[in-house]
């Protein structure tokens, strides 16, 4: 338009200079979305792979054993067991150190039974 006449030389500047400005406002629009898609994308990996390692802490206790709790877990049991036997052994001294005369017959035949077989009924 500029070269038929039909546009004067000032308006052309005008234009072009606002098309320049449109042109690098739209180049920069376009290199900051690809920046911040890149930056996304980072960020989502990242997301990803500490949601993998929460999981796998959730998971640990489950999923691991380790010596220290096996041998733990044994002390208790021995510790239980060993209680267990002392209170037994409790029992049997006190129906023992009790006074005969206090019992009839019936209840010490009853006693001798249960200090000879504990366990049956």
């Amino acid at each position: 338009l500029h070269a038929l006449g039909k546009l004067p030389g000032t308006r052309m500047a005008e234009l072009k200079a606002k098309y320049t400005l449109l042109h690098d406002t739209v180049m920069s629009t376009q290199e900051s979305e690809v920046q911040l898609l890149q930056d996304a994308k980072r960020f989502t990996e990242q997301i990803q792979e500490q949601q993998f390692h929460l999981q796998q802490a959730d998971n640990f206790p489950q999923a691991f054993t380790t010596e220290v709790s096996k041998m733990r877990e044994q002390l208790l049991k021995y510790q239980n067991e060993y209680n267990a036997v002392k209170e037994r052994e409790f029992r049997n001294q006190y129906r023992l150190n009790r006074n005969p005369k206090d019992l009839d017959s019936k209840s010490a035949e009853s006693l001798m039974l249960n200090l000879n077989y504990p366990d049956k009924p």
